[in-house]
């Protein structure tokens, strides 16, 4: 059964006043918020990490930077949610480095992570427990 994901989430690098900042749009609305970083704390229920892999595999290859990478989600929350009081993992986002979702301090792909997350200043955070079970769901796929 596929989760409802009407929410997105994404870092704004287009020119002009909300360069650098949130973006969270509600697609059933079209209503879009831009939120300053540094000001930013947001928790996400059954968030999903996205990526338009062949626009990333462009700009990792050199072409200009284009919208290719959001969180989606249907809940999500101002402030930490419980997260303060468990393992988290950083997730990082840049393909001009990788072409896809990836660890902080450690390269594994992580496009398509579904899980709980949560987001202060310009970090993406992710469960450990959360990360596990992906690793653990895309081992049985290979396998």
């Amino acid at each position: 059964m596929r989760i409802k994901r009407n929410k997105r989430l994404r870092f704004h690098l287009g020119k002009g006043e909300n360069y650098m900042k949130w973006q969270l749009r509600n697609k059933e609305t079209d209503e879009v918020e831009y939120y300053n970083p540094s000001e930013f704390v947001f928790s996400v229920a059954s968030g999903k990490l996205n990526n338009r892999r062949n626009v990333a595999k462009q700009i990792y290859e050199g072409s200009n930077k284009t919208v290719c990478s959001w969180i989606s989600f249907d809940v999500g929350r101002s402030g930490l949610s419980d997260f303060n009081k468990r393992e988290v993992m950083s997730v990082k986002y840049n393909p001009r480095v990788k072409p896809y979702w990836t660890l902080s301090d450690y390269d594994c792909n992580l496009d398509g992570y579904e899980g709980e997350m949560y987001i202060q200043n310009k970090e993406v955070f992710i469960t450990k427990d959360g990360l596990d079970k992906f690793i653990n769901k895309q081992i049985q796929v290979e396998a």
